[in-house]
């Protein structure tokens, strides 16, 4: 289950694979699918519990991408109040942290909206791991969770993003 158009099928990404599923449809422009368009966790899941369902008697290899922790972020329901921006609490995480403060008050929502993403995600793959052991698969299934990369959150030479620098 592919979250993202960077991996769609028409870029041959999908040999090896029995069963390709493409999850994507938000984009950065109205009604164009473009390399930013992307899907969420909720519906990765969705396509993956009802392969999983299908296949739970096979041995299996399950990849699921998810997406949601890259720009641009999409509001969550049940996510959005997470990690308020104006609090002490925020404030002294970045004290801690960051060199200084990010200024202005728009790379503070750009941090949140990140974390929200990432519990957003949490959430999913804690639900993807439920559905292992209400299939009974969670004994027999070996569950790898990585990264195509970190972000910069304004710590170093107040970047936003990746690819440029080594942190």
């Amino acid at each position: 289950v592919v979250s993202t158009a960077v991996l769609k099928k028409s870029r041959n990404l999908n040999q090896g694979f029995d069963d390709y599923f493409e999850n994507y449809y938000f984009s950065v422009e109205e009604n164009k699918i473009g390399w930013k368009a992307k899907g969420i966790a909720a519906d990765a899941n969705d396509m993956a519990f009802q392969w999983l369902e299908q296949n739970q008697k096979e041995k299996f290899f399950l990849f699921i991408n998810y997406y949601d922790i890259h720009a641009p972020y999409i509001e969550q329901e049940g996510f959005s109040n997470q990690f308020e921006t104006d609090t002490d609490e925020i404030y002294s995480y970045l004290e801690e942290r960051w060199t200084e403060i990010p200024n202005p008050s728009w790379k503070i929502d750009s941090i949140t909206n990140y974390d929200r993403s990432i519990a957003y995600t949490d959430h999913h793959i804690q639900n993807l791991i439920e559905k292992l052991e209400n299939l009974n698969l969670d004994h027999t299934t070996i569950v790898i969770v990585t990264s195509d990369h970190g972000n910069g959150l304004y710590q170093h030479f107040d970047y936003w993003g990746h690819g440029k620098y080594l942190y």
